[in-house]
């Protein structure tokens, strides 16, 4: 799984949790419907104000919407961790 992937897996799993659809979270950003649908599915890299309004949107903290994914300097890549 990509870094992006795992975003939208975290985006789609709170945006569920919370009983919102993807228009509703993109109204919310300020974003347009099909934008969100890239976020929620991973097929998209979010820009980081982006992702802050996402998380706002969510009323979560921006890193609740990185859990999982983490730099590991000495191979001077990110890594997804496995859930």
């Amino acid at each position: 799984m990509t870094p992006y992937g795992r975003i939208g897996l975290n985006i789609r799993r709170i945006r569920r949790g919370a009983d919102l659809t993807q228009e509703a979270v993109a109204e919310r950003a300020g974003v347009h419907r099909t934008l969100m649908t890239g976020y929620d599915w991973g097929e998209r890299e979010p820009k980081v104000g982006t992702l802050l309004r996402l998380a706002g949107a969510l009323n979560v903290e921006p890193a609740d919407l990185l859990d999982g994914v983490r730099w590991e300097p000495a191979g001077q890549r990110f890594v997804v961790d496995a859930s």
